[in-house]
């Protein structure tokens, strides 16, 4: 009975642990897409005030 438990534990931590791992994996693409729009935005506001002038 206790080895089921064990096992019922470890196979809880490992899904945790992959699940956690997951969302930091999904947080930094998020983070580097954002910050490639904000470069993006960046430059084409500068395009538009060389265009302007």
């Amino acid at each position: 009975m206790t080895q089921e438990l064990v096992f019922l534990f470890i196979g809880y931590a490992v899904i945790w642990v992959l699940l956690f791992g997951y969302l930091v994996f999904v947080t930094g693409r998020i983070r580097s897409v954002r910050d490639a729009v904000h470069d993006m935005r960046r430059e084409l506001d500068a395009q538009r005030r060389e265009a302007s002038e």
